[in-house]
This record gives structure tokens, sequence and C-alpha cells, in this order.
């Protein structure tokens, strides 16, 4: 180049991704499907609001619903109808609130197609009756693969 300087550039190939990202992915994955409500003196959350959207089994927290964009389409139909019956149906009623706590996040491990992360943490879960609420230990292993944009 000009002036005596060079550029190193190193070769990756197409679908390489940073392991760090990839624990950052799963981590904030996690925190923002299970992370919802918020304790108050009656109830534990503010219903109905923007906060939550409806869907054919229930209602989801918005997060969640941002969240499952990272889904497939077809996990993404499943994952949000079996969250909201059978995860979400306390919580909505005003009877819970969770918030994910992350403890470790373990190397990402190379897949056939992709890579898996284990996501180790906890929830903290509180009710009107249990404000100060238990701690839910959780281990998730979350499959990540690389893929191109959608054209839109």
């Amino acid at each position: 180049m000009v002036d005596g300087q060079s550029i190193v550039g190193q070769a990756y190939r197409y679908d390489y991704r940073d392991p760090k990202l990839l624990q950052n992915t799963a981590e904030r994955w996690v925190a923002l499907t299970y992370s919802w409500g918020h304790p108050k003196s009656e109830s534990l959350m503010q219903l109905p609001g923007d906060d939550f959207l409806s869907n054919n089994a229930g209602y989801i927290p918005m997060t969640t619903e941002v969240a499952s964009h990272l889904l497939t389409p077809d996990a993404r139909d499943e994952f949000i109808k079996g969250f909201s019956a059978d995860i979400f149906s306390q919580a909505y009623s005003g009877n819970q609130a969770s918030v994910f706590r992350p403890l470790q996040m373990l190397e990402p491990e190379r897949t056939e197609t992709g890579w898996m992360v284990e996501v180790l943490g906890e929830r903290h879960v509180t009710t009107p009756s249990n404000q100060v609420g238990i701690l839910v230990p959780v281990h998730f292993e979350i499959y990540l693969i690389a893929t191109e944009p959608e054209d839109k």
C-alpha cells in the first residue's frame, strides 16, 4: 500500500462465527424468552398492554416474540404455541414473574450443521403470594446455524 502501510487479511469460512458472538446470542435469546413481568404489590404484571402479543394459544411477552425470530419459521410457530400454552399461561394471568440470570455460557461446540452452546443459569420466579420467589436452575442447549439473510 501507499506510505509503507500493509493490511493483513485472514481467511475465514463463509459460515464462521466468533465464539463470543455465539455465546452472546444464546444468552440473549434465553434472557429475552424467559424474563417477563415485574413484582408489584397486588399483581406481578400490568395486563393487558403493549408488552404482550395475542396468538391462537394465548399470549406471549413481546420480548419472547422478538427472540422467536431467531428460530426457523416452522419451529417458531410450534415454539410460540407451546410457550404461550404451557409456560406463559400462569404468568399472563398475573400469577408469575420470571427473570433469567445467566451463570455460565460454555464454549460453543461445532456440530454437523452449526454450533451448540450450553447456557447454564437460573430463573428467579415470583408470585403474588411469594414475592421473595424461588430460584429454578436451568440448562439450555442452544443450537445455532449460519444462514444467509432473507431477501425482503
